[in-house]
This record gives C-alpha cells, structure tokens and sequence, in this order.
C-alpha cells in the first residue's frame, strides 16, 4: 500500500521509523553484549584492566590514606608505574 497524499506519506514514515526503533531497542542489548564481548574477548585484554583497576584502587587508597608510593619508581608526569 503506498500513501496517497502527503499526510498519509508522514503517518507512513512515522510508522516505519516508530517500528525501526523499537526494534532497535530491542536489539540494544544484544549489541551492547556483543560490543562488550568483543572488547573483553583477549585475555590479555581482560589480564590488563584487572591489573589497571587494581593499580586504580591501590592509588585511590593511597590517595585517601596520604600515605607514600608502595616502592618502585615515579614518573614526573604522572603516568602510572608498574
């Protein structure tokens, strides 16, 4: 059935893009996993931010704590040492 008159022809287009984005709200959630599966899929990847947001706690703590750096070398800049 194709639309007639111009009001016809926005009820149509309103309804297709109505049905596109429920369907992609639908369907968000399998993106976002498969996005999120993809990114974490290396165990490097998965080795490197547990490594990262541990450091991140350990420097938070320090940082609340106003106690030293637990040992090792400092980057003038900031940068994190490992």
């Amino acid at each position: 059935m194709r639309p007639t008159n111009i009001l016809d022809y926005q009820l149509f287009l309103n309804f297709k893009l109505q049905f596109f984005l429920a369907v992609l709200k639908k369907g968000m959630k399998y993106i976002v996993l498969l996005a999120f599966a993809l990114v974490f899929s290396s165990c490097n990847t998965c080795i490197g931010v547990y490594r990262d947001a541990k450091q991140g706690v350990i420097w938070t703590q320090q940082k609340i704590q106003g106690t030293g750096s637990s040992g090792g070398t400092s980057d003038p800049y900031g940068a994190p040492t490992y």
